[in-house]
């Protein structure tokens, strides 16, 4: 709920000429009261939205579990693993990371391309659009996988010729 609070304090509903309405979130207020000149105060909102969308979700899961994951590997095929607890838990892991990485790469991107105020053409938006689309649609992958990954590796619970007395 902490990591809310900037998201609720500096929300507001933006109308646009077009009468339509959008909940945007800007920070230019806080740079404002920074001192912060006019043309700079849009990156605090993209360095806010690239910890915010970008280390949080996923830079920062990956370095907090890299370590313990090697460590693990060395584990692997050994009596600590007979019950497939830590292969399974590599898998998962390794699986998350490598179906969440183009998102978190081109969110990261995003908000970097816009952190100096370089200017992007409609073409270059559209396509960070895109792609940004593309990738959070291979990112829903990962909850498919998971459940596949366990039938996989645990193959003995999932495949075993069932009894027809046990149904009556």
């Amino acid at each position: 709920t902490i990591l809310s609070i900037p998201s609720i304090l500096y929300s507001r509903l933006a109308v646009y000429p077009s009468t339509a309405r959008y909940c945007v979130m800007d920070l230019s207020s806080l740079a404002n009261s920074a001192g912060m000149d006019t043309g700079r105060q849009h990156a605090v909102t993209a360095i806010f939205f690239l910890i915010y969308k970008s280390v949080l979700t996923y830079w920062l899961p990956l370095t907090l579990v890299i370590f313990p994951i090697l460590r693990m590997v060395k584990m692997v095929n050994t009596m600590a693993d007979n019950q497939l607890t830590i292969s399974l838990t590599i898998a998962v892991t390794i699986s998350f990371l490598v179906f969440n990485l183009p998102l978190a790469t081109i969110v990261s991107a995003r908000q970097i391309l816009t952190l100096p105020s370089a200017h992007q053409t409609y073409k270059d938006r559209w396509l960070m659009d895109v792609l940004q689309s593309l990738f959070q649609l291979l990112s829903f992958f990962f909850h498919i996988f998971r459940p596949l990954v366990c039938m996989v590796l645990d193959q003995d619970n999932f495949i075993q010729p069932r009894n027809k007395m046990e149904f009556l």
